[in-house]
């Protein structure tokens, strides 16, 4: 029970304790807090409840494997639904925790929030695709300079046109050579 009181009042992971039938009968103040709801409110739900319904199925049927010895753990992401109706991407680890007859006595789950890392997935993909389509739609040859970042985004079409064998430190140095005199003073200013 020490070792449980432990890992129960990590701050930084969500662990909630269920029985065989999918109900939190411990949850750390971490998941309670992320989700919104509180041990009581949590304690009278199953965890299908505050699952996202596009991945309910899944879940549940994870757990099913579980319970059935099919598995004595897994992983998977998934959408949680907090109280107030938002969504949370989570990182979901469980494992049975076995009585003597080697039957789930109940199921221990860990959970990382990985929201913000799912968000960013979703734009970057965004992005990629904005680029496809730009460079099939209008034939041109995107390059993108982040300011923020000092860091530049471009295709190996680029390196085709200016005829590059490899990919230099920085794009904007090897194609000085074919921007007008006039303007070289401007982009080496927004390289600096």
């Amino acid at each position: 029970d020490k070792l449980l009181d432990v890992v129960l009042n990590n701050p930084s992971v969500g662990v909630v304790l269920v029985d065989t039938k999918g109900c939190p009968f411990r949850v750390n103040k971490f998941f309670s807090n992320m989700l919104g709801y509180s041990e009581i409110e949590l304690s009278k739900m199953t965890f299908v409840d505050f699952t996202h319904p596009d991945d309910k199925h899944k879940d549940y049927s994870l757990f099913q494997n579980l319970l059935a010895g099919v598995k004595t753990h897994y992983e998977t992401e998934k959408r949680y639904l907090t109280k107030d109706g938002s969504v949370l991407w989570g990182k979901l680890s469980v494992s049975g925790v076995y009585n003597e007859a080697g039957d789930v006595d109940y199921a221990i789950a860990m959970f990382q929030n990985i929201t913000k890392r799912k968000v960013i997935e979703t734009e970057l993909i965004d992005f990629e695709n904005i680029i496809e389509i730009s460079k099939k739609v209008s034939g041109i040859i995107p390059w993108i300079y982040d300011l923020e970042n000092n860091k530049e985004i471009y295709g190996d079409e680029l390196l085709d046109f200016y005829e590059l064998s490899k990919r230099p430190s920085k794009i904007v140095n090897a194609v000085l050579e074919f921007v007008h005199p006039d303007d070289i003073d401007q982009l080496i200013r927004i390289n600096k």
